[in-house]
């Protein structure tokens, strides 16, 4: 079919609203209640991790806590590569366009810090918001005494496993357990401080909500460090 591409694709919108207008009048309400019930099967199978008060904090319920703080309508939030991608998009919901930029695979280690110092300059009105890890922090995290410079106000929240999280994962899948190369250590909040910008660990699921509060109202960049359990099986896999 040969066409200018616009014009093709606004006879195709213009023919596939006259072709579901009915439908959505008589089933939008089947499939709308289809959906909330459906949603709320996936939320309770989740409940547990989501909620749970475990020390080391379950990395679901780290970022299960971060979604309810933030003002999702205001938000964008990233994630980085790996096991965080995982424990992110499962159950943060965006409410607008780009107010989730995310990927898929687990290429790309560190380009969360510097998207995110990107994504505040386009969006300065909205919160900018990176998830990632220990491990994918210690490619770019240096990037956030870039944003502490020039007055970059994002959010950077390390889910820190002291592992290279998705490693570990295919060990103990492949290898039974046995794990070679993966620790890692590090004070991450202290190096944010050491940089320029804000810097707070929390170790107790109890005190997560109150140090994101006090990290986004922080005028400058903000890094949370939230101690993690070192291997949270992905229920799906």
């Amino acid at each position: 079919m040969l066409s200018d591409i616009k014009l093709f694709l606004r006879a195709l919108l213009q023919r596939g609203m006259q072709k579901l207008g009915g439908w959505r009048k008589g089933m939008a309400g089947a499939v709308a209640e289809e959906i909330r019930e459906l949603k709320g099967e996936w939320m309770d199978s989740w409940n547990q991790r989501l909620t749970s008060d475990e020390v080391p904090i379950n990395p679901y319920r780290a970022c299960w806590d971060i979604a309810q703080k933030l003002d999702r309508r205001k938000t964008i939030l990233l994630h980085d590569a790996g096991v965080t991608r995982a424990y992110v998009s499962h159950h943060y919901e965006a409410l607008f366009p780009t107010g989730f930029i995310g990927f898929g695979g687990t290429s790309a280690m560190g380009w969360s810090v510097p998207a995110a110092m990107g994504a505040k300059l386009a969006h300065p009105d909205k919160t900018v918001v990176n998830v990632t890890g220990d491990g994918s922090f210690g490619l770019t995290g240096m990037e956030i005494e870039t944003a502490a410079r020039n007055g970059i106000k994002t959010l950077t929240v390390i889910l820190n496993n002291e592992s290279l999280g998705a490693s570990r994962e295919t060990l103990h899948e492949r290898f039974k357990g046995h794990e070679i190369g993966i620790s890692l250590k590090g004070d991450y909040a202290g190096m944010a401080r050491a940089l320029g910008a804000y810097g707070e660990r929390v170790d107790k699921p109890q005190d997560l909500q109150p140090a994101l509060g006090r990290a986004l109202a922080y005028p400058g960049p903000a890094v949370l460090e939230v101690g993690v359990k070192p291997l949270e099986p992905r229920p799906w896999r």
